[in-house]
C-alpha cells in the first residue's frame, strides 16, 4: 500500500473498530444510528461497508451476509486496493455480528498492513478509537473516568497546532461543566 491508500485504509479500519465497541458495549442495534452519517473516503467503500452493517443490523443470518459480500467483492472490487478494503470490511462486519472483541477486529484489519506494520497500525486504531468513544459519550452527555479524560486530552494536544484549542464545549464537558463526569 501506498501512504495515500494506507491513509484511507486506516480510516476505514477506524471506522469499523469503532463500529465494533460500540456493538460490543450497546449491542448490534445501536449501530443503526450510525448508518446514515457513516462515511469513508471512496463512495464505493462507504456502500459497500453500509450495506453489510444494515444486513446485520437487520438480523440476517451470517450466511446470507457472506454470500451477498463474497458477490460485490467478486464483481465490484476491480483494483488490487478495491479488493483488500472490500474484503477488510467484510471481515470487519462479519466479526462485529460475531461479537468479537475489538481488539480481535483490529488484529484482523492489522494483517492486512503486513506483518512488520501491524503492531504500529494496532497502536493508531486503538488510540483513535479510544478518542472517539470519549467524544460520543462527550456529546450525549455520558460519564467519563479519568483516565479517559487523560487520554483524551493527550491525544488532542498532540494533534492539535499550536493555534487551536479544545472548544468550551468540550473543555467544559471534561470539566464537568456541563454534564458530570
Amino acid at each position: 500500500m501506498n501512504e495515500d491508500e494506507r491513509r484511507e485504509f486506516a480510516e476505514i479500519a477506524r471506522k469499523i473498530v469503532y463500529l465494533a465497541n460500540k456493538a460490543r458495549r450497546e449491542g448490534l442495534l445501536a449501530i443503526e444510528e450510525d448508518l446514515d452519517t457513516i462515511s469513508v473516503k471512496s463512495e464505493k467503500n462507504t456502500l459497500f461497508l453500509k450495506k453489510l452493517l444494515s444486513l446485520v443490523v437487520d438480523g440476517v443470518d451470517n450466511s446470507v451476509i457472506r454470500h451477498i459480500g463474497e458477490t460485490y467483492i467478486s464483481v465490484d472490487a476491480k483494483s488490487a486496493f478495491e479488493k483488500t478494503c472490500f474484503t477488510a470490511i467484510f471481515d470487519g462486519v462479519l466479526s462485529i455480528q460475531m461479537g468479537d472483541n475489538p481488539r480481535i477486529v483490529a488484529e484482523k484489519l492489522a494483517a492486512y498492513t503486513g506483518i512488520l506494520n501491524s503492531a504500529d497500525f494496532i497502536s493508531e486504531l486503538q488510540a483513535s478509537t479510544d478518542v472517539e468513544l470519549v467524544r460520543e459519550k462527550i456529546s450525549i452527555g455520558g460519564t467519563i473516568s479519568a483516565d479517559e479524560v487523560d487520554e483524551f486530552l493527550k491525544t488532542e494536544e498532540s494533534s492539535m497546532t499550536s493555534s487551536e484549542e479544545l472548544s468550551s464545549e468540550v473543555l467544559d464537558a471534561l470539566l464537568g461543566g456541563k454534564e458530570q463526569c
